[in-house]
């Protein structure tokens, strides 16, 4: 799943990255969003519907508020910018969908990593920062340390 780009690029300690993009507390039907960007979504929930637990199918309440979401799982990159990168391009193909169905977007880098300390998390490119800013988004961060070892960055 993960490349080997690694050692080279100095992501040798991350296990695992992946980014996400999410519009959410709009009024259209998700499946709405799915034709104006012409692009499956990996999720979509629907206000109103009924949440059920996975395992016994008991009812557990109601969805709040309309989600799409499409998830870059498929990239094959520890840089969380590649990831970055194949959502935008994907979500800006079709103009601002944000402005078209007035809803709220969030670009999320979800990040794993062996070791953390100062300077090891992702850095996302100004560029990317600029298209995120354009598509009138937002960018949010998971990061997570897989192991019990954190480093104080001493050396």
């Amino acid at each position: 799943m993960i490349s080997n780009d690694s050692e080279i690029n100095g992501y040798d300690h991350v296990e695992q990255v992946f980014a996400s993009f999410s519009i959410s507390d709009f009024t259209c039907d998700p499946d709405d969003i799915t034709q104006m960007l012409s692009i499956e979504p990996t999720a979509t929930s629907r206000r109103g519907a009924i949440i059920r637990n996975k395992k016994t199918g008991e009812a557990l309440g109601l969805v709040k508020r309309n989600r799409w979401t499409l998830v870059s799982r498929g990239v094959d990159s520890k840089d969380a910018n590649v990831h970055l990168r194949w959502l935008i391009a994907r979500v800006a193909l079709h103009g601002n969908v944000l402005e078209q169905v007035d809803g709220a977007g969030l670009f999320s880098v979800i990040y794993k990593s062996s070791y953390l300390y100062a300077g090891t998390g992702p850095v996302i490119a100004s560029n990317i920062c600029a298209s995120i800013a354009n598509l009138h988004a937002e960018l949010g961060f998971d990061i997570y340390c897989t192991s019990s070892h954190v480093g104080d960055n001493s050396d």
